[in-house]
């Protein structure tokens, strides 16, 4: 269970978040590794993945068409890498999450084709996939700032998506061509420690969040969230400008939902004057509906990043 820090209303990181940061830059300096090993060693096989890309597009097998293999998939890993931290940043700061995007939006980039292919690229056969592949994703990444998932867990499992994605496609990839590699330098030729140590780190990321995102939290994890809401309650209000800032980011969202006329910042009727009530967002709605009619994007949260938030039913706002 994530806490709160105190008085801002922003998630810490959790010990499995930053253990799958480790692991994350465990498998991008293993990216840019020796993805292929040759027995007896040779300089000239010190090919990383990111390299194989463009070297093995010369392959005879692959020239002729003999050998039917997706080099694209090569990319893959980089791509996830490039995702990775601003899913795994998601309920930090905004500041961080932020930094996070702008390193997944370098490493997206250095995906695309270089120039004059990049002009053509997008039409161009061979270079269109990986193209369009890094331009979602760099889309994707530019959004994630702005996005935060109100269940955790579909962000774990949106992590696991994007390790399987990739981990599994250049796996393959990598082992189709060995043989052909092999055939070309008349000698053995195996996975490197770049293809392990990548694997192997986006793999430990995967089950450590597909591991916790299907695991119930335990009852310790329950009471540090009962005690986190109670410590809350004893808290310094949050300032008036951080409440202004926090309306402003949910303010469309909230006018979306079914019923509401209103958003602003302070306590609901029945609780003015309580002098141990903490401010927080007051919704005002022309009529409640019950929770069952609803469908979860419909509902309304019961706090947005730690501060309360109330409905109030006022009816049908009148001109007079």
């Amino acid at each position: 269970m994530k806490r709160l820090s105190p008085g801002t209303g922003i998630y810490q990181l959790e010990w499995r978040e930053g253990l799958s940061l480790l692991l994350w830059l465990s498998a991008l300096i293993s990216y840019f590794s020796p993805w292929i090993w040759r027995s007896p060693p040779s300089a000239a096989l010190l090919w990383n993945a990111y390299d194989m890309f463009d070297l093995l597009r010369h392959l005879p097998e692959i020239e002729t068409g003999a050998l039917s293999v997706h080099l694209q998939a090569l990319r893959l890993p980089l791509l996830s890498l490039a995702m990775l931290p601003s899913l795994l940043l998601m309920y930090t700061g905004r500041p961080l999450r932020l930094a996070a995007a702008g390193v997944g939006v370098i490493l997206a980039a250095m995906t695309l084709p270089p120039y004059p292919y990049i002009l053509t690229a997008w039409r161009t056969p061979g270079w269109c996939v990986p193209f369009w592949w890094a331009v979602t994703v760099i889309i994707c990444i530019g959004l994630l700032p702005w996005i935060t998932l109100h269940h955790r867990r579909h962000r774990d499992w949106a992590i696991t998506a994007v390790v399987l994605l990739a981990a599994l496609p250049s796996a393959q990839t990598l082992l189709k061509l060995l043989p052909a590699l092999s055939r070309l330098h008349a000698a053995p030729v195996r996975p490197g420690q770049g293809f392990w140590g990548c694997l192997a780190s986006l793999s430990l990321i995967g089950v450590l969040t597909w591991w916790h995102g299907n695991t119930p939290a335990t009852s310790s994890e329950q009471e540090a969230a009962v005690d986190d809401a109670a410590s809350e309650t004893n808290q310094e209000d949050t300032s008036p400008a951080e409440l202004q800032a926090l309306l402003e980011r949910y303010r469309d969202e909230l006018l979306r939902k079914p019923n509401v006329v209103a958003v602003g910042i302070g306590l609901p009727a029945g609780q003015r004057g309580t002098p141990s009530q903490r401010p927080g967002i007051v919704v005002s709605v022309t009529h409640k509906l019950a929770a069952d009619t609803l469908t979860p994007e419909e509902q309304i949260p019961d706090e947005l990043e730690g501060v309360p938030v109330w409905v109030q039913e006022i009816g049908t706002p009148r001109a007079r």
